[in-house]
C-alpha cells in the first residue's frame, strides 16, 4: 500500500480534534469522520504513525483504537496544520517521486520559516 500524505493530516487533525483526555478513539469513529479516504488508507495510515512513534494505537481482530498523539505527532501536526504551509509543502515535495514524513516535516518546517522571515 502507499501512504498518503493527505491522509496522514487528516488523520492526526481528526485525532487532535475528537479524542478527548483519558478516552480512546476507535477505527468506527475515525473512519466516520474521514469521508475521502478509503478504510484501507486511513488503516493502514494509523499503523504506520504508530510504528513511526507518532501516535498510540491498539489493534485488534475487528479494527484498532487509538489512545493519544505523542509529542512527535504533535510537533509534526504543528508543521503541516495550516493549509498554506501544507499546500506548498506538497508543491516542493512533488519535485521528486518520493518522500519520507521526516523529510515532509522538514520541507515544512522550512515553509514556515520562509514564511516568518526566519531564512
Amino acid at each position: 500500500m502507499k501512504l498518503k500524505h493527505d491522509c496522514i493530516r487528516e488523520v492526526l487533525l481528526v485525532i487532535e480534534s475528537d479524542l478527548k483526555l483519558n478516552n480512546v478513539l476507535d477505527n468506527e469513529d475515525l473512519e466516520n469522520t474521514i469521508k475521502f479516504f478509503s478504510r484501507d488508507d486511513i488503516e493502514y495510515t494509523v499503523k504506520q504513525l504508530t510504528g513511526a512513534g507518532y501516535i498510540e494505537a491498539e489493534f485488534y481482530m475487528e479494527g484498532y483504537f487509538i489512545k493519544h498523539m505523542t509529542f512527535a505527532g504533535h510537533n509534526l501536526l504543528d508543521d503541516i496544520r495550516d493549509v498554506k504551509v501544507w499546500k506548498e509543502t506538497k508543491d516542493t515535495a512533488s519535485k521528486i517521486s518520493s518522500v519520507s514524513i521526516p523529510v515532509i516535516q522538514q520541507i515544512a518546517s522550512s515553509v514556515i520559516n520562509k514564511m516568518l522571515g526566519l531564512q
